[in-house]
């Protein structure tokens, strides 16, 4: 029987060192039990002055501008498919890889192939033994979403693979029949929240994100912490969550999703960020205030912050 074909999408944007740190610890991956393929999607809207190449054997597609998380990913799942892809991993260009990731991933993907989408433990880069992401909880009552166990110390003793709620984009694993019969990731969102909206998609089609808490990575968390970026997050994140979480939510659940998104997500954090006197404070409650109205008009795709 031959082995299953893995096509590992790796989303250049930012920083090179983190795509070829990233890259590294791929083709450090051990074991020979996926036949695979690695794609870098450069997002960036022009071509890297470094030579991307390196001397590697990875294939590039160039992007004709930054189309968001989404939109970025979409054409390496599409070049995948193409080419007879079993399952795809999508990562983040700041994701490290454990050496046993692409064994553990394989171990639970073995486990049951119905689940459809698998992620892992991911540690902070500056805190390597401090979780980032164990799984996604989504708060439905509240219209938020939460990581599970995010900023515990990793205790050595590794849970059992189980169901949770949503993947996060950094590193998600997704068979073919997933993309076969829910689609692709929703480009209308541009960034932010595509991984819980897949994720809620995924599952009204009959199949469960699953974490396999033996899986590892090193996420370099707020890599784009600068005024542009912050200000682009929180614009994004304001407008989605309600976009995904809220919008189509019964009757009683909007109630109660939309007073939340307003009062709390909203006019609150906007105001605590000026009371707050941080540095570029106007600008980022503007960006959660607009990121509000958007919201509430149903207003999708780039918006006014995908430049900035």
């Amino acid at each position: 029987m031959q082995q299953p074909i893995l096509y590992i999408i790796v989303l250049h944007f930012g920083d090179m060192n983190d795509t070829l740190a990233c890259l590294e610890s791929i083709h450090k991956c051990i074991g020979n039990n996926w036949r695979r393929h690695i794609c870098v999607v450069n997002n960036t809207g022009s071509m890297p002055r470094e030579n991307v190449q390196k001397g590697g054997t990875e294939e590039w597609i160039h992007a004709p501008d930054n189309l968001g998380y989404a939109g970025g990913m979409n054409l390496g799942i599409t070049r995948a498919l193409e080419n007879g892809a079993d399952y795809v991993l999508l990562l983040n260009n700041d994701v490290v890889l454990h050496p046993d990731a692409l064994i553990e991933f394989k171990n639970g993907v073995a486990l049951g192939s119905g689940k459809g989408i698998w992620g892992g433990t991911i540690f902070f880069r500056d805190q390597p033994e401090r979780i980032w992401f164990s799984g996604g909880i989504i708060q439905t009552w509240l219209g938020r979403t939460q990581h599970r166990r995010q900023g515990e110390l990793h205790d050595e003793k590794w849970e059992k693979p189980m169901p949770v709620d949503y993947i996060t984009g950094a590193m998600l694993l997704v068979s073919r029949a997933v993309f076969e019969r829910a689609g692709q990731l929703d480009t209308s969102l541009f960034l932010y929240f595509e991984d819980t909206e897949f994720s809620l998609r995924a599952r009204r089609y009959g199949f469960q994100p699953t974490l396999v808490p033996a899986v590892r990575a090193w996420h370099k968390v707020g890599a784009w912490q600068d005024t542009e970026s912050r200000v682009r997050y929180l614009y994004f994140q304001t407008r989605n969550r309600y976009l995904v979480l809220c919008g189509q939510a019964p009757f009683l659940k909007k109630l109660t999703t939309r007073f939340m998104h307003v009062m709390v997500f909203s006019l609150w954090r906007a105001l605590k960020t000026v009371v707050g006197f941080k540095p570029d404070a106007v600008l980022e409650a503007r960006a959660i205030l607009r990121g509000l109205r958007d919201s509430l008009k149903n207003v999708r795709g780039r918006g006014e912050y995908a430049d900035v």
